[in-house]
């Protein structure tokens, strides 16, 4: 966004003065239309509406597309959203608990069986949105939308079932070895392998 300072302002079309806020905003631009004296309006860029994509609803682990083996987001689970216009051009990601329905202007609804719950954010930027299903939404088929600025995208599809198994990968694709542990955290692969007896972190 841009800001303007006091004072300045702009030619119109057919001489007529486009004088910009006295105070610098970082706001949507805004300006008052004037021509001959007579104040004509007030001018406001609109945010950008989101969009989520075409299949943008998917467990963020595996990121399975619908109709695929665990497509369908499980009560409590951790999904993301691809679109655009969805959050911040740099991604912003939570800093402290508990998690905010409302992150960097980015929240989410979803609604199934008439139920409507506020899923928890984890990050956001702006072309994808995570966040946490609550464990109380419904089992069924729902809708979701993103709002980012006040601005709300059209609804999307959501499966909701009671769980589902995804295993977060290396890759962050779900198609690479999956990210299991030991109690240190250190990452299991093809130079540091589990022992029979051992305890992991999946």
């Amino acid at each position: 966004m841009k800001s303007f300072l006091l004072g300045s302002s702009r030619k119109t079309e057919c001489g007529a003065k486009r004088f910009l806020p006295r105070t610098a905003v970082r706001a949507a631009p805004f300006a008052l239309l004037q021509c001959n004296g007579i104040v004509l309006g007030l001018a406001c860029a609109a945010a950008a509406q989101p969009v989520i994509a075409t299949g943008g609803v998917l467990n963020a682990a595996i990121n399975a597309y619908a109709g695929l083996p665990n497509s369908s987001i499980a009560q409590g689970s951790m999904f993301i959203v691809y679109g655009s216009n969805l959050g911040p051009s740099t991604l912003v990601k939570v800093s402290a608990y508990p998690l905010p329905a409302v992150l960097s202007g980015t929240s989410m609804k979803v609604t199934v069986n008439g139920t409507t719950v506020n899923p928890p954010m984890v990050y956001t930027a702006a072309d994808q949105a995570v966040a946490i299903l609550p464990s109380t939404t419904p089992s069924g088929a729902g809708a979701i939308t993103v709002t980012y600025n006040n601005q709300t995208s059209a609804s999307a599809p959501i499966q909701v079932v009671a769980g589902r198994v995804g295993i977060f990968t290396i890759n962050s694709a779900g198609s690479d070895p999956g990210i299991v542990t030991e109690p240190d955290y250190s990452v299991l692969g093809a130079t540091h392998a589990a022992n029979p007896g051992d305890t992991l972190i999946i």
